[in-house]
């Protein structure tokens, strides 16, 4: 404490034990499984999805703000859709945090790591204003991203089969609105330790995202995100 004036130091207790410890953390430590985290879901308990795969409620992101309180400011905390397609998951797409911009650090143990960026959008508002750019460790991976128009690719098979949906639900899974989408980002590498996912809107918006799961080795393959130029007319892609 470098604003104390005393020169003593009071031990109370000093703990032993004979199991064996395991080095997690420190120089070449760290966890090194997967950690996976939902955006605006407030439960006590972790959701466990429908591969058995635990999801911790997301609270471990940093977000700026000058006065507002952040959590009321930037959590989805009620369900933002209800039928959500393209998933089997729909309670990982419901939430999320939003913003100009922030970010998520994961801490992880030396090697090669994927990111999977879950994202469903609801917004029918020009693309400029809902579009996210992401960066990892301080490279942009991802940039102007209209997260409605890359769900949009998979309309095809979302509309095959005999279980049709209605043509206001068609309108919405046309325009990829109300769609889950996943974007897999692979051979991440940490610095000091970290994995930091950066999202931001900077054509006068607000980025978001609803999950994100960070693991060891390639996570295959997700959809292309698809871009709007920054100089595109308002509401060019509604």
């Amino acid at each position: 404490n470098p604003r104390s004036t005393g020169s003593r130091i009071h031990v109370q207790k000093v703990l032993s034990s004979a199991a064996t410890g395991q080095q997690d953390f420190g120089s070449g430590g760290g966890p090194t499984g997967p950690q996976r985290m939902l955006f605006g879901y407030t439960s006590r308990t972790d959701y466990i999805d429908s591969h058995g795969q635990s999801w911790r409620p997301g609270t471990e992101f940093i977000i700026r703000s000058k006065g507002p309180d952040t959590v009321a400011s930037s959590w989805y905390t009620q369900p933002r859709q209800i039928v959500i397609a393209g998933t089997e998951d729909p309670e990982l797409y419901r939430y999320g945090v939003h913003g100009k911009e922030f970010w998520v650090d994961f801490t992880v143990g030396p090697g090669t790591y994927h990111a999977r960026l879950k994202f469903m959008e609801s917004r029918a508002i020009d693309p400029k204003l809902r579009c996210v750019s992401v960066s990892v460790n301080g490279r942009e991976m991802i940039t102007n991203m209209d997260v409605a128009a890359t769900a949009a690719q998979e309309m095809d098979s979302a509309l095959i089969g005999d279980d049709q949906p209605s043509w206001p639900q068609k309108w919405h899974l046309i325009h990829g609105m109300r769609r889950a989408v996943d974007v897999v980002l692979n051979d991440l590498e940490p610095v000091n330790g970290i994995i930091s996912i950066r999202f931001q809107n900077t054509l006068g918006g607000q980025a978001e995202i609803q999950a994100i799961e960070v693991g060891p080795g390639d996570g295959d393959e997700g959809a292309v995100p698809v871009s709007i130029p920054a100089d595109s007319p308002p509401n060019a892609s509604k």
